[in-house]
Parts: C-alpha cells; sequence; structure tokens
C-alpha cells in the first residue's frame, strides 16, 4: 500500500500539478502554451486552461454557470477529434470557467488520460532539465 506523505501546504511553493479540489477528483495540467487546446461550444470559440479526466478549464467570456454545452476539441498530438459535452460548474476569480465531462466514451476517456499523462512527463522532464 502507499500512503501520502503529509506536507505542510503553505511551505510547499514547488507544486507541479494541481491538487484535486471538491469540484474535481483528478488532478490536472496546463496545456503547453506552443500546442493550446481550443475547444468548441456551441458556436463559441475557447481556450482550454487546464484539463484533467474529470473536467476542464475555460478561458472565455460567454459561458453560463450550469449550462451544458456540446463542443468538439482535438488534443495536442491526437488524431481523434472529440464531440465533448461539458457542465459549466462554477467561474474563479481569473474569470476561468470550469466545467466537468459528461457522456465520455471509454476511448475519449483513454485519450484525456493519455494526453494528461504525456503532460505530466513532459512538465517532469522540463523541471529536471532546469537543475541539470
Amino acid at each position: 500500500m502507499f500512503w501520502k506523505k503529509k506536507k505542510n501546504e503553505e511551505t510547499d511553493t514547488h507544486k507541479l500539478f494541481k491538487a484535486p479540489k471538491e469540484t474535481r477528483g483528478s488532478f490536472r495540467i496546463s496545456p503547453d502554451p506552443a500546442e493550446p487546446i481550443i475547444v468548441k461550444l456551441d458556436g463559441i470559440t475557447a481556450t482550454v486552461v487546464d484539463i484533467s479526466s474529470g473536467g476542464l478549464s475555460l478561458k472565455c467570456r460567454t459561458l453560463k454557470i450550469g449550462g451544458i454545452y456540446q463542443g468538439i476539441v482535438t488534443l495536442p498530438r491526437s488524431t481523434m477529434e472529440m464531440n465533448l459535452k461539458l457542465n459549466i460548474l462554477r467561474m474563479d476569480e481569473h474569470q476561468n470557467f470550469h466545467s466537468r465531462f459528461m457522456d465520455l466514451t471509454p476511448d475519449q476517456e483513454d485519450e484525456i488520460h493519455r494526453y494528461v499523462l504525456i503532460r505530466q512527463k513532459e512538465e517532469l522532464q522540463s523541471r529536471k532539465n532546469k537543475y541539470i
């Protein structure tokens, strides 16, 4: 079994990934700025701020909290165009909308997990290279 090592969050300033919050039970990762993720929702184009297996955050001004939107997204380095259904949960202090995925297929879930894992590895490698 594995146990989480307790840390003092106030002194832990070098967090690589954002820890799960109440509205998300998964770790989230930001897209590479050189390869942004663009989502088209019901005619609205939005940029993804971060993504996890449970949902994503969007930089957009015209969404409504509680709204359910149909959209299309292709993750970087993926050939699968995904039809998404998002439920907008809340807006944060930076005016980013947080959403959760609805009705994902197993293939879509796998594709999102694959992308998040690749980005985590890239971030870890980037961080490692800074100290070499």
